[in-house]
């Protein structure tokens, strides 16, 4: 599908990537879910007042928890049709998955496109406006940091975990990367999206607060060579093989004068090296 919306980006230039990750590239475009969100974005943005009162409550209480206890800025990522290409080729339509962990699933806007996916999905989520809400969507969600909280699940495994832009937004990301492969079951999967160049970003309240942990970040702002540094400085060393990557918008809500914004998404999915 042609879109207006021409400033979202898909294409990989696959020679500014390694030749062994090169051959892994998933090429979406523009679709139907996706024009679908942003015409929702265009019919009703945030109010000025939904606005002003998330910056009064974000004064008092974390952004992400005044955002959900507003029930406000949705998101869009990966629809049903990314998520079972990804995880398994366009063959794999038929296929239902026994289990998700999505970590850090927010409101659950992404984590809900899986649902046809999985037997059981499962979230986590710090905050406790969300975790409320995940649990009105019909999730098991358990209101854990699993960063600091490892053995929270005691012996239970998934078939699939997901980490979807929570890396460069938690306190101790290198940390979380290698514990959730603990979660992970022998033959399962670990989906990574954060957006490139990475930034790590944190809010407690009014106030940006640094990550305890900082990922390694190239000096280059070439989309590329950010997502080889990545998976080079970053998965690699952590054992892990990619198997699929793409590049794709993240989007959430805005206001009348923006209806949406967006950012540049990288998707990997990896496995332990065999």
């Amino acid at each position: 599908m042609q879109s207006a919306d021409a400033a979202f980006q898909y294409a990989i230039d696959a020679r500014k990537l390694p030749p062994d990750i090169a051959g892994k590239v998933v090429q979406f475009h523009y679709d139907a879910a996706t024009a679908q969100f942003v015409e929702a974005c265009k019919r009703a943005p945030h109010s000025r007042f939904q606005l002003f009162c998330s910056r009064i409550l974000s004064l008092v209480v974390p952004d992400y928890e005044a955002h959900a206890m507003l029930g406000v800025f949705p998101m869009f990522l990966l629809d049903e049709h990314h998520w079972r290409v990804l995880l398994g080729g366009e063959d794999s339509s038929g296929t239902l998955r026994e289990s998700l962990l999505d970590i850090g699933a927010g409101q659950g806007f992404v984590t809900c496109y899986a649902q046809g996916l999985f037997r059981t999905i499962v979230a986590t989520e710090t905050s406790p406006a969300m975790a409320k809400r995940l649990r009105a969507r019909g999730f098991e969600c358990v209101a854990v940091d699993v960063a600091k909280h490892p053995h929270i699940f005691g012996e239970r495994k998934f078939s699939v975990v997901s980490l979807l832009n929570v890396l460069d937004r938690c306190e101790y990301p290198l940390t979380l990367l290698s514990r959730v492969m603990d979660l992970v079951e022998d033959d399962g999967l670990l989906v990574i999206a954060d957006p490139l160049p990475l930034k790590p970003y944190m809010r407690e309240r009014a106030y940006a607060v640094p990550q305890k942990e900082h990922m390694p970040m190239p000096e280059s702002a070439v989309w590329e060579e950010c997502l080889a540094h990545f998976i080079e400085h970053v998965l690699v060393p952590r054992g892990l093989e990619v198997l699929r990557l793409t590049r794709l918008p993240y989007l959430y809500k805005g206001s009348n004068r923006t209806p949406y914004h967006y950012l540049d998404d990288f998707v990997v999915v990896c496995r332990r090296e065999k």
